[in-house]
């Protein structure tokens, strides 16, 4: 296996005064550079922590209100249908009293035309 430097010959020698001047000042403050990226991995970990949490709650309240929603559309939706069967059957009972209202009428007209 070749060596860097043979697979990039480009870049032959060692570090430059240039090179080392466009690195960060910080780059060798080893120590701070380490606590930093902890500070970073604790605020995740926070959010995680509590961002998890937050957004289950917020995923179950807003299924339970869907249910619900459905739930009262769908029994609304039987309660229109029940009384519209009801209607219906109560309409057709109106019209067979009516026609025996009418043929009770004309049986008594048709009696006193007899008589």
């Amino acid at each position: 296996m070749k060596s860097y430097s043979e697979r990039n010959p480009i870049t032959k020698g060692g570090v430059n005064e240039e090179q080392l001047s466009r690195l960060a000042k910080d780059f060798l403050d080893f120590e701070r550079r380490a606590e930093d990226a902890a500070k970073r991995a604790e605020r995740e970990a926070r959010w995680w922590t509590a961002g998890v949490p937050i957004v289950g709650a917020l995923i179950g309240v807003i299924g339970t209100i869907v249910a619900a929603y459905v739930f009262t559309v769908s029994s609304v939706h039987d309660v229109e249908k029940r009384m519209i069967e009801n209607k219906s059957s109560l309409d057709i009972d109106i019209s067979k009293i009516n026609s025996k209202l009418d043929d009770q009428n004309l049986a008594k007209r048709i009696d006193e035309l007899e008589r």
